[in-house]
């Protein structure tokens, strides 16, 4: 057997087990791309709901995998006396975006008070196999979350009276003599107004892409293990290499 021969069998071996660690990372790791799917969330997820009164709740399906429909809302687990609409329903899901739906949770006058869990689920109506749910903690009777905003106004205020004075008396020699005397007042007056307007505050979306960090994952693990196969091919041919040398030296 040559020495050529002897170096480009395990070089070749090598190469088929690079090939095979990589298939199996791919079909491990997920590399490829699996089925569609989406992935719900709920902003916020716990809400306090007044006693015949209503709010909102921002729900948003995202498009994974290559997923883009529509996807339809339904909500269950609602006590009685509590009514949950959604607008627009279905919602549109774009590729590798998000459809967003506002969940609207009324709550009638006579409803007593206490909390519930609602299981949101989104199904995409095309394919119903795409599928997932999100729940939400509703507290009936709790009062909104609120903020309060003071302004504060100062008016100040100018006054001038003039005052005028007119006496008449005699002099010495019986001619009647008329004084007139004027007096001047200012005053300053300042007035400050505070005004508190109480609202109720706004949800915060606060969503996280968990997503497209699980999917940067998946991607690393096969790379890495291409990397790691592809130096031990290197380190392989070395060796054989150096070990050739050696021999004919």
């Amino acid at each position: 057997m040559s020495v050529l021969t002897k170096i480009m069998i395990p070089v070749i071996l090598a190469s088929l087990i690079t090939i095979s660690t990589s298939l199996i990372a791919i079909q491990t790791y997920g590399l490829a791309q699996g089925e569609p799917a989406i992935y719900m969330q709920a902003t916020p997820d716990s809400q306090n709901v007044p006693i015949g009164g209503s709010a909102d709740i921002s729900v948003s399906a995202t498009g994974q995998e290559g997923f883009e429909g529509k996807v339809r809302m339904i909500a269950e687990g609602a006590p009685a006396g509590v009514t949950v609409t959604f607008d627009p329903n279905p919602v549109d899901v774009p590729e590798f975006s998000e459809g967003v739906s506002k969940m609207k949770v009324t709550v009638a006058k006579d409803t007593p008070a206490g909390s519930a869990t609602l299981t949101v689920t989104g199904t995409a109506i095309e394919d119903p196999k795409v599928t997932e749910s999100v729940t939400v903690t509703i507290k009936i009777g709790g009062a909104p979350a609120q903020e309060t905003n003071t302004t504060t106004t100062s008016t100040t205020t100018t006054t001038t009276n003039i005052t005028t004075t007119t006496t008449s008396t005699t002099n010495a020699t019986g001619a009647s003599v008329t004084v007139t005397g004027t007096t001047t007042v200012t005053s300053t007056a300042t007035v400050t107004t505070t005004e508190v307007i109480t609202t109720q505050t706004s949800a915060i979306n606060t969503k996280t892409a968990v997503s497209s960090f699980t999917q940067a994952s998946d991607i690393m693990m096969p790379v890495a293990a291409l990397i790691v196969s592809a130096s031990l091919v290197t380190i392989a041919g070395v060796t054989i290499r150096s070990r050739t040398e050696k021999k004919r030296i």
